[in-house]
């Protein structure tokens, strides 16, 4: 006959063991970057994101450093390629993650990273290298930098090409109605909305290398159907505005 003192004890212990694994989980899921969002609004704080140390123009030759450098190999056309600033309907992630590591391998200051999340459809950038002349997203991110007075810059050259742009420059320009976005303020390491928004790996660069190589093919086949030649586009010239 079963105890039933043991069947309670052991009940009780099943009940403690269970409970702990929803807390636990919930609690990594809350440390997740979709995890850790907030509704958006003006003068955000964002402590996590790093104040850039040096002047202004030292920032300015971070921002063209990342834009500009030729690494990239695309497996299906010739030639290096910057990072696919110009195929804005993917790839975020990999474009951040590309500003994190050159700036690292020059041993400059990590950039945090802002994520921005909404319904579908709730962002959007118009662009001429895509044939519908814009692309829709429902979450975007890009590397960025607060200032010693606490302005948050955005290093996101698909949206702006020319500079860092303030955070709610960003957001005006790619969300119609900012007040339906919801933002987390993240650490370099984050690259997905799935991963830890604060502390997590640091190994971005495999990720990053495997995704960017399908995006530098899909970057070029979009400019072509846009109507353009991606060899004058992506080879033989500078990021120009749009």
């Amino acid at each position: 006959m079963r105890n039933p003192l043991s069947f309670l004890l052991v009940s009780a212990c099943f009940s403690l063991l269970t409970a702990l694994f929803l807390s636990s989980a919930q609690a990594l899921a809350d440390a997740s970057v979709e995890g850790s969002k907030r509704p958006y609004r003006e003068g955000m704080s964002a402590a996590v994101i790093p104040i850039w140390q040096g002047t202004s123009a030292q920032l300015m030759d971070a921002f063209t450093t990342a834009r500009d450098e030729r690494i990239y190999r695309d497996p299906a056309h010739p030639g290096a390629r910057r990072a696919p600033w110009l195929f804005a309907r993917n790839g975020c992630f990999a474009r951040a993650a590309h500003v994190v590591h050159s700036l690292q391998k020059r041993g400059w200051q990590r950039p945090g990273k802002v994520f921005a999340f909404g319904p579908w459809a709730s962002m959007r950038l118009r662009t001429p290298y895509d044939e519908e002349g814009v692309v829709w997203w429902s979450f975007h991110v890009a590397s960025a930098f607060r200032t010693p007075g606490n302005r948050i810059l955005i290093f996101d050259a698909s949206v702006e090409t020319s500079r860092p742009i303030p955070l709610e420059d960003w957001i005006s320009r790619i969300a119609p109605s900012p007040e339906r976005l919801s933002i987390s303020f993240c650490d370099a390491n984050a690259y997905v909305p799935e991963n830890t928004c604060i502390g997590g790996s640091q190994d971005q660069a495999a990720p990053m290398m495997s995704h960017m190589a399908g995006f530098l093919t899909e970057e070029w086949n979009a400019i072509t159907k846009a109507g353009h030649d991606p060899e004058a586009v992506l080879l033989n010239s500078a990021l120009t505005p749009f």
